[in-house]
């Protein structure tokens, strides 16, 4: 298991126990999609390094669950693909 406390957020882990920093870590990434292909990456395929591109976050939001209260306002890939602007 990977320890936490030797990320460049070991300030705010300092005081967790091994334990509620995984929890707090899977909390983090439970609903961020973008974020758990980074973290996963490295773990699935560690002989590749990691190309970060703007794919992986547009794939990511549109395979996130939408709560009716994100659907208020159009999110930067919906401009992009001018629905936004679509009467």
């Amino acid at each position: 298991m990977t320890n936490l406390s030797s990320s460049s957020t070991a300030p705010a882990f300092s005081n967790l126990t091994e334990e509620e920093q995984v929890r707090l870590y899977q909390l983090t990434l439970e609903g961020d999609l973008g974020g758990f292909v980074r973290a996963a990456w490295p773990i699935l395929e560690p002989a590749t390094p990691f190309s970060e591109n703007w794919h992986i976050d547009l794939l990511a939001e549109y395979l996130t669950p939408r709560s009716p209260a994100r659907d208020q306002t159009p999110s930067s890939s919906t401009c992009l693909h001018g629905r936004a602007n679509r009467t």
